[in-house]
């Protein structure tokens, strides 16, 4: 029970829950396990021993009507719900929390990840969600639970991150100024509060062998680069685990869950070159047989020929490249500024290397032109490329592309919970409609050219019959699905471009 503020009972049951947004059907049912989540309980178990009970509620594994969230609270008798949720997820967040504030009024509910963060207090508007938490959430949500052991419902002293109205309604907005310093400081996420298996089913951005268990890893944060859309969340300052750690997480899960195969999700693990020759070197000291993938989290022109080969040779079987542009004028737009020809490299020699290489491409930057389109279209056909996904702009809240959209286009806050799949309004020199297209081109002239198929039959990182069943899913996926919802977008899309 939370403490009442003439002190009493201390905070004991937490429920966490991650909603799943409204596109979340067919190929777009990818989901990993909820680590954030997982990393708060275990940092919370660490320092508050004892005193708390954890409850991760996955809606993208598990999914609830209203009727059966309202069970579920009934069930374990929650005194603090916390939610995780992206900005894809917001309009699900809404409701979920309309309905907790209505059948649960005295429980509060605070929610994080990067929603809160981008969005910060016009979150707290409806009035659903008492509290925000910004940026990284270990320090914050420890503080948090202290104070409400104390009983302290309206934190009077700072803590990190942490926004809410108080009794007056006056908004508190504390900076996000603590991040954990030390990241080997940070437990292994509590895995025992999710079921594995409820997630090796589920489609993935990256091949995953669904008769295989897999984990997710975080090992670093932070990254230094400025580019226009990317969130702030772990602050700009690399911040890495030691390859020891890193290793040791990998070993445990290996021995007490049976994982054999890592997904290393970084924002930018090979910033440190050393760092990373030592993972390798760390695998191999203690003959760890293990399979690992990188669906983002290295930055292409940061590789070099030894650096890749290593990574095969310890167990890496994908590896995705964020080209994002490939044009030199966006590419200085959105402060990427990628060298072109050397990720162009990498790229041909991680295929060579036995890694099953993927590309990610955003389309409709602000000002982008057919030409530019085209150019990004044109790399990706020419590149060594097993697979490649072509996402339109989506400006993350908070960010200066998210600024540039506002100002430029006239673009709302509430307009950019969208999701990278639909465009509802264009950003770049094109209307809504041609970028649709634009789109539509990028995926047909990729994977309908007949060499590059026969290349993902006879590389794909799993067994040959696995590969037919994901290549045919992901045909029907791409020619059938994709381009007939992505014509029907069109006609139903203004045919100016924003700025028009």
């Amino acid at each position: 029970m939370l403490a009442d503020p003439a002190g009493g009972n201390s905070l004991a049951r937490v429920l966490m829950i991650k909603p799943k947004h409204p596109h979340f059907k067919g190929l777009n049912k990818t989901a990993t396990p909820p680590l954030g989540l997982m990393s708060l309980a275990a940092y919370a178990r660490e320092r508050r021993p004892g005193k708390d009970v954890f409850c991760i509620a996955d809606e993208r594994v598990t999914p609830r009507t209203m009727d059966d969230w309202t069970d579920l609270v009934r069930e374990f008798h929650p005194d603090l719900i916390a939610v995780s949720a992206m900005t894809v997820e917001g309009r699900r967040l809404e409701k979920i929390a309309a309905r907790f504030k209505a059948d649960f009024p005295e429980i509060p509910i605070i929610v994080g990840g990067p929603l809160a963060s981008a969005s910060g207090a016009r979150i707290l508007e409806s009035g659903n969600i008492d509290y925000i938490l910004r940026g990284e959430g270990e320090v914050g949500f420890i503080d948090f639970l202290d104070a409400k052991e104390q009983g302290d419902r309206f934190p009077e002293r700072p803590i990190s991150g942490l926004a809410f109205r108080n009794e007056n309604q006056t908004l508190v907005e504390n900076p996000m100024n603590l991040h954990v310093p030390d990241m080997d400081e940070i437990p292994i996420p509590a895995w025992d509060l999710i079921d594995l298996s409820d997630y090796q089913s589920l489609s993935h951005f990256t091949p995953i062998d669904s008769s295989s268990r897999y984990a997710v890893l975080f090992t670093s944060r932070g990254c230094p680069y400025g580019c226009i859309y990317c969130h702030r969340i772990f602050s700009k300052k690399f911040r890495p685990m030691n390859a020891y750690r890193v290793v040791d997480e990998m070993e445990c899960l290996v021995k007490k869950y049976q994982v054999e195969t890592f997904e290393i999700v970084d924002d930018i693990f090979n910033l440190d070159y050393g760092r990373a020759m030592e993972f390798c070197r760390e695998i191999k000291k203690r003959g760890l047989k293990v399979r690992i993938s990188f669906p983002n989290g290295v930055r292409g022109d940061l590789l070099d020929p030894d650096l890749i080969r290593e990574l095969a040779s310890v167990g890496v079987y994908e590896m995705a490249f964020a080209v994002e542009t490939a044009s030199p004028r966006v590419q200085k737009l959105i402060r990427k500024n990628i060298k072109l020809d050397k990720i162009r490299e990498n790229i041909a020699i991680a295929a060579e290397a036995g890694i099953f290489t993927w590309g990610f491409f955003m389309l409709g930057f602000p000002s982008e032109t057919r030409k530019e389109l085209m150019q990004t279209i044109k790399f990706a056909c020419t590149s060594r490329l097993h697979g490649a996904y072509f996402f339109t702009v989506v400006p993350f809240e908070g960010t200066d592309l998210a600024a540039m959209a506002a100002a430029q286009h006239g673009l709302q806050p509430k307009d950019l919970w969208g999701d990278y799949h639909h465009i509802h309004k264009s950003i770049a020199g094109v209307s809504a409609r041609e970028l649709s297209l634009f789109q539509a081109l990028a995926f047909s002239l990729f994977f309908f050219d007949p060499r590059r198929a026969y290349r993902i039959l006879r590389d794909y990182p799993l067994d040959r019959m696995q590969a037919v069943r994901k290549f045919l899913a992901l045909s029907y996926f791409l020619f059938i699905e994709k381009p007939l919802g992505l014509i029907k977008d069109s006609f139903h899309s203004p045919a100016r471009s924003a700025r028009d």
